[in-house]
């Protein structure tokens, strides 16, 4: 293998490697904005179960100052 030929493979190698590192980085991104979202949703699911679980408890109170 001349250094012509060496010289192509190196630059092809590159290239593939290139494509792959950015594919990982766009993979990362997606997955990061993935897990940022699911946070969000439990977040929002443990406020609605703290506001209902304090609107039962408001209500017996009530209830029972009556």
């Amino acid at each position: 293998m001349d250094l012509k030929e060496n010289l192509e493979a190196l630059i092809e190698q590159h290239r593939k490697i290139s494509e792959e590192v950015t594919q990982s980085i766009t993979l990362k991104t997606k997955l990061e904005g993935a897990i940022e979202y699911s946070q969000g949703l439990i977040a929002e699911q443990e406020k609605a179960k703290e506001e209902k679980e304090e609107s039962k408890a408001k209500g017996k109170s009530a209830k029972n100052g009556k």
